[in-house]
C-alpha cells in the first residue's frame, strides 16, 4: 500500500479550485433526496403484493434513483457525468449488501482538472474502495506516481497531474445533506487512508449579500395627506372623467 506524499496535493488549493461547483452539488443532491422517497413510495403503491419484492431490491432502488436523478440534473447544469458500479466481485457472497451498494454506485466526471467521484459516505467517512481493483486504482492516485517518475515531467501547469477526488454525501434527515471533499490516498477491500477528508459548507452559510442592510437605508420623502385633502382629490378626478 503507498503512503507517498506528493507535492501537488495542496488541501487548501484544491478546495478553491474546486469551489464554483458546491453550490451546484448542493442543489442536486437536495433535489434529489427530495425527489426519491415519492418515486419509491410511488413503486410500492404500484406492486399488488410487496412480498413478492425482495428487500434487496429497495435497497438497490434508493441509491440507484439518487444516482439516475443526479446525473439528469448535473446534465440540465450543464455538466457531464458518467455512472458507474464499480464492482468485481459476486454479490451473493456478501455479508453487507447494502454498504457494498451505498459505497460503489456513484457518479464520475471531471471538473477544474480534476477527476470526482460522488460517492455515498460511510458513517460520515470516506468507504473503502472493497474488492474493485479499477476502484483501488483510482484511492492509490496512480496517475501522480506515474507523472512523478515520467521522464520528461512538464513544468506546464496545464499538464500537472492533479490528484483524484471524491464528493461524499449523506443524509442527516429527510430534508438537509451533508457534503465532504475527500483525496483519497490508498484503500483495499476493508481499509481506507486519505490525504484529507474535509466539510464543505453549504453555499448558504458562506453567502455574503452585495449590499448591506445598513447601506439601503435611507431617509424617503413620505407626503402626509390629510383625510379632507385624499377626499377632494378623489372628487375633482371623478370631475374630470365627466367633462371628458
Amino acid at each position: 500500500m503507498s503512503k507517498e506524499n506528493y507535492q501537488n496535493i495542496s488541501k487548501d488549493l484544491i478546495y478553491q479550485e474546486l469551489s464554483p461547483i458546491y453550490p451546484i452539488l448542493y442543489s442536486v443532491l437536495e433535489t434529489a433526496q427530495a425527489v426519491v422517497p415519492e418515486c419509491i413510495d410511488i413503486f410500492r403503491q404500484r406492486c399488488s403484493d410487496n412480498k413478492e419484492i425482495p428487500s434487496k431490491v429497495y435497497k438497490y432502488l434508493y441509491p440507484s434513483l439518487m444516482r439516475a436523478i443526479m446525473q439528469v440534473l448535473f446534465h440540465s447544469q450543464n455538466i457531464k457525468t458518467q455512472a458507474l458500479f464499480d464492482f468485481d466481485g459476486d454479490m451473493k457472497h456478501l455479508l453487507d449488501w447494502e454498504t457494498a451498494i451505498l459505497s460503489n454506485n456513484g457518479l464520475a466526471g471531471n471538473y477544474a482538472g480534476y477527476n470526482y467521484r460522488i460517492l455515498k459516505a460511510l458513517k460520515g467517512k470516506l468507504p473503502p474502495p472493497g474488492y474493485s481493483k479499477r476502484k483501488q486504482e483510482y484511492y492509490k492516485q496512480t496517475q501522480l506516481r506515474q507523472y512523478k517518475f515520467s521522464l520528461f515531467p512538464s513544468d506546464n501547469a496545464d499538464s500537472i497531474q492533479k490528484p483524484n477526488i471524491i464528493f461524499l454525501w449523506e443524509s442527516i434527515n429527510i430534508s438537509d445533506i451533508s457534503l465532504l471533499l475527500s483525496c483519497p490516498r490508498w484503500g483495499n477491500a476493508t481499509k481506507v487512508s486519505d490525504y484529507f477528508t474535509v466539510s464543505i459548507e453549504h453555499p448558504i452559510l458562506t453567502y455574503i449579500p452585495d449590499i448591506k442592510p445598513e447601506a439601503i437605508i435611507e431617509d424617503i420623502d413620505i407626503e402626509i395627506m390629510k383625510l379632507d385633502e385624499v377626499d377632494m382629490s378623489s372628487k375633482e378626478e371623478d370631475q374630470e372623467k365627466r367633462d371628458d
